[in-house]
Parts: structure tokens; C-alpha cells; sequence
């Protein structure tokens, strides 16, 4: 008994994976003959979806040179100042919006605090130069034209990240950030120079 009731527990797991089938015949139940074997199955494979192309980053422009005093030219090396002024602003605005593009364990307004830093003397510099440039043509002490001017940028930079939105101001500008805040004195020059190319025609030149 034991060894039919064993038989059977195999015969029915054969049975439930295909390996035999249970016939019947006219005399009772039976074993049908072996068919020929099942040819080969092939699993369905679910190929996977292709994954969507990465959304084109969306170009923020700078914050036009409109503030400006508008019957002012300027030198190169006045437009220079300028230049230096509106990478600060863009700096700290971006440090204080885009935390969260950051790495891990890196702190952008740390990172822009060394910059400034690294770049004293250049940051006070222009913060005297450019200030007795707005003074020769507004009225008022060149600190205080000087800091009004700064305090203009940065609401305007502001407004440009509400106005993109988060998202693409910070794919924009956090790509700038990890550029421009790393440079040493020599890297630095570079990029004004480059930037006061780009940008010649937003400014009014002195002849």
C-alpha cells in the first residue's frame, strides 16, 4: 500500500507537469500512449521600453545690462568690473536656490564663500571701481550707488529664476556655478575676457 500510495504521489506530479497524460479506454482508466515530445517553447520576452531622450536644458539668459546708467559708455576694463558684478550676483543667488542640484556633502553657499575668498582683493576692487563709475553718472556716494546696484541684479536674477522656474534656472545656472567657482586668478581672467566678447554688444562702448 505504502508503495502504491508513493507511486501514485509521483505519477500525479508527472501528470501535473505534462510528462504523461491519463487516457481512458472502453475497459476503465488507462495510460494513452506516449505522443511524440513537445517541441521547444520559447518565453515570451517582454522587451523593455525605450526610455524617453532627455529633455534639451532650457538656455536662461543673464540679467540684461538695462540697469545701467543709460548715457554711460564704457571701457573694457570698466565693462570687465561690470561682468565681475553680475557673475557674484549669479553666484550667490544660485547658491541660495540650488541646494538640491548640489553632491552630496557639498554645500554650494560654502563653496561660493571660498570663491569669494580666493578672489578678495579682485571683489573689492571692483566694488570701488564700480561704484565711482555709477557715481560719474548718477548722483549719490559711489558706496551706496554701488551697493543699490547690487541689490537690483540680485532681485533680477531672482525674478529670472521665477520666471524659468527651479528646474531649468538651476540645470542653467548650476552648470555656470560648477565651472566658475572653482577658477584660480588665471582661469578667472580667462572667462571675463571670453564673457566680454559674448557680450560686447550689450554695452555701449567709449570711442
Amino acid at each position: 500500500m505504502v508503495r502504491v500510495n508513493r507511486w501514485l504521489g509521483v505519477a500525479a506530479a508527472l501528470v501535473a507537469t505534462g510528462c504523461i497524460s491519463i487516457g481512458t479506454s472502453g475497459n476503465g482508466a488507462g495510460t494513452s500512449p506516449p505522443g511524440p515530445p513537445p517541441g521547444p517553447q520559447t518565453a515570451a520576452i517582454a522587451s523593455a521600453a525605450p526610455e524617453p531622450p532627455a529633455a534639451p536644458r532650457v538656455a536662461v539668459p543673464s540679467v540684461a545690462t538695462k540697469d545701467l546708467p543709460s548715457k554711460a559708455c564704457m571701457t573694457d576694463r570698466e565693462r570687465r568690473y561690470d561682468l565681475i558684478v553680475r557673475l557674484q550676483t549669479e553666484l550667490s543667488v544660485t547658491g541660495l536656490t540650488c541646494q538640491w542640484k548640489a553632491e552630496k556633502g557639498k554645500n554650494l553657499l560654502d563653496q561660493y564663500a571660498t570663491f569669494s575668498r580666493r578672489h578678495h582683493q579682485l571683489l573689492l576692487d571692483t566694488q570701488s571701481e564700480h561704484g565711482r563709475f555709477l557715481a560719474r553718472h548718477e548722483k549719490g556716494s559711489a558706496p551706496r550707488l554701488f551697493d543699490r546696484y547690487r541689490t537690483i541684479l540680485a532681485n533680477e536674477e531672482m525674478m529670472v529664476a521665477g520666471k524659468y522656474g527651479h528646474p531649468d534656472y538651476c540645470a542653467d545656472r548650476y552648470a555656470k556655478f560648477t565651472e566658475v567657482v572653482n577658477y584660480d586668478a588665471k582661469k578667472l581672467d580667462a572667462w571675463l575676457e571670453g564673457q566680454g566678447k559674448l557680450r560686447a554688444k550689450e554695452y555701449r562702448a567709449c570711442k
